[in-house]
């Protein structure tokens, strides 16, 4: 395998014999100057129309609450027909139980498929725990193929031989060819329809000539950052001379042979590039070749769990630089250095073995992975400890020597935003825990001082069921109409639906005046509050989103749970409305706030006092607001669970 770099490279020329390249026949040239009559355009019909992955069924407390994927370069005015969600009318089955569970993947278009299994005349590639075959698409290429048929469709469409039926012209060369005459000019642009951490690249060679004729033997593989910009994952100079990625020579006897021999297995070593759009350059060919190209290209790696909210601070030592520079600034969501504010945590080199941060999830939660986001490079961390707790001892989850897995820096440039220095790590085990403690081991050669910059943890939460049945005790009494009312928070109905109304409806001068108390029937643990916000109308114009939750104590209320705003509340840490459509469905708008006071009652009250405001409805114009559903989640009392 090879490491990263940020160069293109020069194709290296193998010895081959000469006689045993084929010139492009007579029907092929033919069949070019009839074929570049035509232009694959932005997108080659199944291949290049965004699936809808990025959409979550969230109709039931624990669905997949990943954080909203990252903003994507505009598209170019030939791709703007292709859309990254699905039509209104696209049916999609919500999460069938409570517990955490992932989107559902459109049938026909798996999100992450099986397994790859090399064919058998090829080695079969060495895969990480973990590591899954991901669908993928065409976003993009150089406009430059062979022809329209012989194009970069075809590197994503299962099909790794050449095969030529003059009887059947629809199953005719499913490969990806180039004129050697363009050389360094070929690229496409792979879209994996969320981020991904890619770990290996495979390749199948154009098999088309007997002895590799027409191979492409020198790429570079590159990733888009957060800025838009792409950056080097991967440079092969010559695929034949890395073992790791298969036999160091060709392997192909005869023509068209099948399975294809030419299958090549790169790795991306050091830091997991995590990105949803990758690019593959084309550098160089196999000699002698007047053509050259791929029969298909595939992406492994690691599916990324959703980022894990709230996240807060614990306990920490207290031997950071200062006050100003300490554990508080890893959770405050900024990840870039900003001078004039200092909002990193740093300490001393020779606190290092001595410097902890205590990170409380809130609940239990099964960590899958962790990202990192250094300081600058001459006084960034590199090595650390994360422990979980258990039993009121930690226990070690994973030790890490060297944060980027490289020792090359990857800032260039001071205070660079985004930060470059975004390390991740993948946590085996599987261990549900919900105080996290890292302790600082490591740092930057002839450092002073280390530090970082950001924690952020991913996997899912341990939720606790729903509890159910659950009924309305009383409400205010000033509901828009006596069929929008409380009863309907109730009723399982979490969408709008087109004649029918399952909301629960206030005008906004109630607003601070509107309540329910709800009857759990016996006394409950209330752990999390889920509320499904009024979607009849997009961009959540009329949803309620600030809230008090109160129990029941000595025939008196009191306060749980207090949350301003579920947009920008750190119980929630959503960040803006999710809901595009009107009457959208399942409901995007689903929103868990996290009860940590450990109260048990029967009874429990919501106060709803904030509504929606945004730049559509920038002063609660729309005069109503609302709620679908509301659930809680939660265990028995002690005493009921004994009886």
């Amino acid at each position: 395998s090879t490491a990263a770099a940020t160069t293109t490279t020069a194709a290296t020329i193998i010895a081959v014999p000469p006689d045993t390249t084929k010139d492009i026949t007579e029907k092929d040239r033919g069949a070019e100057e009839k074929e570049k009559a035509h232009d694959l355009g932005p997108a080659t019909t199944a291949t290049t129309t965004a699936h809808p992955f990025d959409t979550p069924a969230q109709d039931e407390p624990g669905a997949d609450d990943s954080p909203p994927a990252p903003e994507e370069r505009p598209f170019t005015e030939e791709e703007k027909g292709a859309e990254d969600s699905p039509p209104a009318s696209e049916e999609r089955k919500p999460c069938e139980t409570a517990a955490p569970c992932m989107p559902r993947a459109p049938e026909g278009h798996p999100d992450m498929v099986s397994p790859y299994q090399a064919p058998s005349a090829a080695s079969p590639p060495s895969f990480s725990p973990g590591e899954e075959e991901i669908h993928v698409g065409i976003h993009n290429y150089s406009k430059n193929c062979f022809s329209p048929q012989r194009c970069v469709q075809n590197l994503v469409d299962g099909q790794t031989c050449y095969f030529d039926d003059p009887s059947s012209p629809k199953d005719r060369r499913l490969d990806a060819l180039w004129n050697v005459s363009g050389l360094g000019t070929a690229w496409v642009e792979f879209d994996l329809y969320k981020v991904r951490h890619v770990q290996t690249l495979v390749l199948y060679g154009q098999n088309e000539q007997a002895h590799c004729g027409r191979e492409a033997v020198s790429f570079d593989l590159l990733y888009q950052n957060a800025a838009g910009k792409y950056q080097t994952a991967l440079s092969v100079k010559d695929t034949y001379k890395y073992p790791s990625a298969g036999p160091v020579s060709c392997q192909q006897s005869e023509e068209e042979q099948c399975p294809n021999p030419t299958v090549r297995t790169h790795r991306i070593k050091g830091e997991i590039a995590a990105a949803r759009f990758w690019k593959l350059k084309v550098t160089g060919a196999y000699p002698h070749a007047e053509h050259y190209g791929f029969m298909e290209v595939k992406f492994f790696g690691r599916h990324i769990d959703p980022e894990i909210y709230p996240l807060k601070l614990k306990d920490y030592s207290q031997n950071c630089v200062s006050d100003e520079r300490c554990a508080q600034n890893l959770v405050d969501g900024q990840t870039c250095f900003q001078p004039k504010v200092a909002n990193d945590a740093l300490w001393s080199i020779g606190a290092l073995g001595k410097a902890w941060v205590v990170f409380d999830l809130l609940a239990p939660c099964r960590v899958s992975s962790m990202i990192v986001f250094g300081q600058n490079c001459a006084s960034e961390l590199t090595g650390f400890e994360l422990l979980y707790e258990k039993d009121n001892t930690y226990q070690t989850a994973l030790s890490v020597a060297d944060s980027g897995g490289t020792s090359a820096c990857r800032q260039t440039a001071g205070s660079a935003c985004p930060n470059p220095a975004e390390y991740h790590h993948y946590i085996p085990g599987g261990t549900a825990a919900r105080l996290w403690k890292m302790i600082m081991k490591k740092g930057s050669p002839k450092a002073e001082s280390v530090g970082i910059m950001e924690v952020k943890f991913h996997g899912k939460r341990v939720l606790d069921p729903v509890i159910s049945p659950v009924s309305i005790n009383d409400d205010s009494k000033n509901c828009v109409s006596d069929l929008r009312c409380a009863s309907n928070l109730v009723d399982g109905k979490t969408c709008f639906e087109s004649g029918v109304a399952f909301d629960a409806m206030w005008s906004n001068r109630h607003l601070g005046w509107a309540w329910i108390t709800f009857d759990l029937q016996r006394p409950y643990k209330v752990t999390t509050l889920v509320t499904y916000g009024q979607n009849q109308f997009s961009h959540c114009a009329h949803e309620a989103t600030g809230f008090d939750l109160e129990f029941e104590r000595g025939g008196k209320y009191h306060s749980a749970m207090s949350t301003w705003d579920v947009y920008s509340d750190i119980t929630t840490r959503v960040h803006s409305c999710q809901q595009q459509l009107a009457r959208e469905c399942p409901n995007p708008s689903v929103h868990y706030s996290f009860v940590t006071g450990g109260f048990v009652s029967r009874f429990w009250k919501l106060v709803i006092n904030r509504a929606y405001s945004n730049a559509t409805n920038p002063t609660f114009s729309s005069g109503t607001f609302g709620l679908m559903e509301v659930k809680f989640l939660g265990v028995k009392s002690e005493e009921e669970r004994q009886r």
